[in-house]
């Protein structure tokens, strides 16, 4: 007499399984009823397939055990409907009964009608996909993409292939090591795809080898947050992939093995998230450990999707995930800089493919309302280095070569249809991957995302070059401006950040959180007290450059200027943001790309004052940054204070600047230099050796990474008012000329002249070849002033002219004449606020003008 019973209709307090409770599992054709071992509130339940029954077969998710009527069995999973693949979220109001193939302990195999093993579906695990939820990150597409194995995805597979031969030759912890074992959850969805697309049976051997070694682990994470953090995060998410995709086949002790692990890890981050509410990750929307380890609970979620707890596991990180559409800025700049982009954003892209396959109901909208995840690629398109093979380095940066996702190259090209993501992706594939790989100082790295790569590659994405994309773009929110010369490897580049944390926005909507409770919502470790700070690039070189990964964060080791040999607030802290009023943030009024064609022009102005300590009484740090068509950079720093202070101006380099006159250094290093010309008075101008050393990993205290910066510094004062005022000029050829500058007393407008090789000219109309640059610095009183073709009042500006016409980038524009020629600016709007008053344009030779953004 089997006892009757039902599903529950919302789950226990705690974890079925962690209390030893039973996983219900049916048999037939026998008698309609179910069992679940003496639960209270049994009722009968017929299945629409016939008569059936059920009792307890199994101890535990897996456990094996033969019903006594000695027909074929099937296992009972509540919450999902197999006819439609639908996901019930939670556990159902009603009861479903759901069919799916229970596997023998040999070789993963389906049983027969007699029990034994059915020899002629071994190593076939498309069998056994047709059960209640779609495979993740696979949906519907499964034999289309073992077919694309030996035609349009075989690099792909051959990638994942040799990542799988490299893990087979790896030497598995016993017990946790000092160091982080996130490479642990990041191999094992390779061994588990490449199983699932071939039936190679040396594949699944080689896993369970790692998954006895994962399992085996009384906890994910040693060192820092044990079971709370990132460890935890990468391997409930990668081990999740495995149940989901080949749990099945796995022999039953060890399948059990593996759900009992990962219900208990989930749990543990789950109570995390509820304890801690406002604290640390739980609640950082724009940090990298909050997408991690919501996007590994939502993964266990989905694969044990019949655990009691699985509902509030994925409706948790769903709940994140809308608070991320929400709040990570729409231009697709990450606060964290490139490094933590290539390791942070993939799992953005991961955590919506989930939602997508799993049919979560916010699933439709992972992709499709995420502004953020359409447009980042631009930013980290823009924060390549000439050349795409290396990065630009604001913020914790372990090096210059940790930038690259294939996988996520992939992603974007096929979710947005960009061309350009698909074409970065295969560059990076064919030229600077085992650089990439070997170089990296982030891990796990580029390697074990082989599996996504295969997953996320679509063929018919035709690549397209970035050659005819403007070359300069601007992001407000980070306040970062980036140009370049062209799109070519030998380009000159400057690249401008100017924002507090993780941006103007996330600074803005991290206090509102704060005041309502989550106070660490904000708080950005990988964000540094470098306002207005500035990396050149010439040459193939990094001329003018920034500190990268630092535990101790200073603004003196950043190109900014230093009062009283003290930088901005926060400094000398890990998370420099963290705890600071809001109104420590810098004044951004101006940050624009524009007039392209040519080369970028750029304009950054902004006024740093409020990041300095009150008791330094700073009242204005006005930086003017404009930017020429040939990679000039032009700085004006106008300074004052309420009391006579000490201001020191840094630039640092990878190589000491070599002083040619008093008001003239270079920089020169490979094959590219950097020239400084210096327009400001009563100012000594010196050089001096700075290190730097930090410890990029919590997770592994023994890990260190040291950086030399060589500083070149101007000191001022003490004085209540400074003005600094210089000129960089990137080349392509370290012991070439700089080009002509002329700074006129009259108007103050600095006019530079060369060609469009870089190589001096005179000042004067360009002939054939020739090009001249003027630099309009901030202007208080509204006069227009002349330089070349121009007459034009603006707070600030940069123009250039060639013999194909020129370009004009302006701040508070208000009279324009070109060669005599005025211009109706009302015809040109240029916005509203500050960040809205520029305008950019530009002319034909033959005298025809038309608005020119980036």
């Amino acid at each position: 007499m089997w006892k009757r019973t039902t599903v529950p209709t919302r789950p226990p307090a705690r974890s079925a399984w962690d209390s030893g409770r039973t996983w219900i599992s049916r048999c037939g054709p026998c008698p309609g009823t179910l069992c679940s071992g003496g639960a209270p509130g049994a009722r009968a339940q017929n299945s629409s397939s016939g008569p059936t029954c059920s009792r307890i077969l199994r101890k535990g998710p897996s456990a094996s055990a033969r019903c006594p009527c000695g027909h074929r069995r099937t296992a009972l999973i509540s919450g999902v409907q197999a006819q439609t693949g639908r996901w019930t979220p939670g556990w159902p109001e009603t009861p479903h009964a759901v069919r799916v193939p229970v596997l023998s302990r040999r070789s993963g195999s389906r049983t027969g009608r007699s029990g034994r093993p059915n020899h002629r579906d071994r190593f076939r695990p498309h069998l056994h996909l047709r059960g209640p939820l779609m495979s993740l990150l696979i949906g519907d597409r499964l034999e289309a993409l073992r077919s694309a194995v030996t035609t349009s995805h075989r690099s792909q597979f051959r990638r994942l292939h040799e990542q799988c031969e490299w893990s087979a030759r790896q030497v598995l912890p016993e017990q946790h090591p000092s160091a982080s074992i996130t490479w642990l959850g990041a191999g094992a969805p390779n061994l588990a795809l490449a199983h699932l697309l071939t039936g190679q049976p040396w594949y699944l051997t080689e896993l369970r080898r790692w998954l006895r070694a994962t399992c085996a682990l009384p906890h994910w994470g040693k060192e820092h947050m044990p079971d709370t953090d990132l460890d935890a995060g990468w391997l409930c998410f990668g081990l999740a992939l495995v149940e989901n995709w080949v749990g099945h086949l796995l022999p039953a002790e060890e399948h059990s093995m593996l759900q009992a692990k990962l219900a208990l890890q989930a749990e543990r981050l789950h109570q995390y998230i509820e304890e801690n509410r406002g604290a640390w990750w739980a609640d950082a929307y724009w940090q990298n450990h909050n997408w991690i380890c919501y996007s590994g609970l939502a993964a266990v979620g989905y694969a044990l999707h019949g655990h009691p707890g699985s509902g509030d596991w994925t409706a948790s990180a769903a709940a994140n995930a809308r608070e991320l559409r929400r709040r990570l800025p729409a231009d697709g700049a990450d606060g964290e800089g490139v490094v933590y982009w290539r390791y942070g954003v993939p799992w953005l892209a991961a955590h919506a493919d989930l939602m997508r396959t799993a049919h979560d109901p916010d699933g439709h909208n992972a992709f499709k309302d995420f502004d953020f995840l359409r447009q980042t690629f631009w930013y980290r398109l823009h924060q390549a280095a000439p050349g795409f093979e290396t990065i630009i380095d604001h913020g914790d940066c372990h090096d210059r070569r940790s930038g690259h996702s294939v996988a996520l190259y992939y992603k974007l090209a096929s979710e947005y249809g960009i061309g350009e993501a698909q074409w970065l992706a295969n560059r990076v594939a064919d030229q600077y991957f085992w650089r990439e790989a070997y170089e990296s100082g982030v891990r796990p790295g580029v390697m074990p995302e082989a599996y996504l790569e295969f997953l996320w590659f679509d063929e018919t994405i035709e690549p397209v070059s970035p050659a005819a994309l403007p070359t300069g773009r601007s992001f407000a929110d980070l306040g970062l401006l980036a140009t370049r010369t062209s799109w070519r490897d030998d380009a000159n580049m400057v690249s401008v950040k100017a924002s507090p944390g993780s941006g103007h926005g996330s600074w803005r909507e991290g206090h509102v959180l704060a005041a309502s409770g989550k106070w660490q919502a904000a708080s950005d470790g990988h964000s540094h007290p470098d306002m207005g700070a500035f990396v050149v690039i010439g040459g193939g070189e990094y001329l003018a450059i920034d500190e990268g990964y630092s535990s101790r964060k200073l603004s003196g080791h950043h190109n900014v200027v230093l009062v009283d040999g003290r930088g901005m607030r926060g400094e000398g802290s890990y998370s420099v943001w963290k705890n600071l009023p809001e109104v420590a943030a810098p004044v951004l009024h101006a940050c624009a790309a524009g007039a392209p064609g040519t080369g970028a022009l750029g304009l950054l102005i902004v006024d740093t004052a409020p990041c300095y300590p009150p008791e330094l009484g700073v009242q204005t740090m006005l930086r003017t940054l404009l930017v020429g068509p040939g990679g000039e950079l032009f700085i004006d720093d106008r300074l004052e204070a309420s009391a006579p202070r000490e201001w020191s101006w840094l630039l640092h380099s990878d190589v000491p600047a070599t002083q040619e006159t008093p008001q003239w250094w270079t920089v020169r290093k490979g094959f590219g230099s950097l020239t400084i010309d210096i327009f400001d008075e009563g100012t000594t101008t010196g050089t001096e050796c700075v290190e730097v050393s930090a410890n990029p990993t919590s997770s592994t205290p023994s890990l260190s990474i040291t950086r030399t910066m060589q500083r070149l510094r101007s000191d001022a004062g003490p004085v209540k008012q400074a003005r600094f005022t210089r000129i960089l000029q990137p080349r392509t050829d370290p012991h070439g000329d700089r080009a002509a500058i002329r700074p006129d007393a009259g108007n103050g407008v600095f006019s530079l002249a060369g060609d469009s090789a870089g190589q001096p000219r005179l000042a004067g109309r360009p002939g054939a070849g020739r090009r001249s640059t003027w630099f309009f610095p901030p202007a208080d009183d509204g006069a227009s002033r002349c330089a070349g073709p121009l007459t034009l009042a603006a707070e600030s500006a940069v123009a250039f002219e060639d013999e194909s016409g020129g370009g004009l980038l302006a701040y508070g524009a208000s009279h324009l004449e070109i060669h005599g020629r005025k211009v109706d600016l009302s015809a040109f709007s240029q916005g509203s606020g500050d960040a809205g008053r520029v305008l950019s344009l530009r002319w034909s030779a033959d005298g025809e003008i038309g608005m020119a953004g980036e």
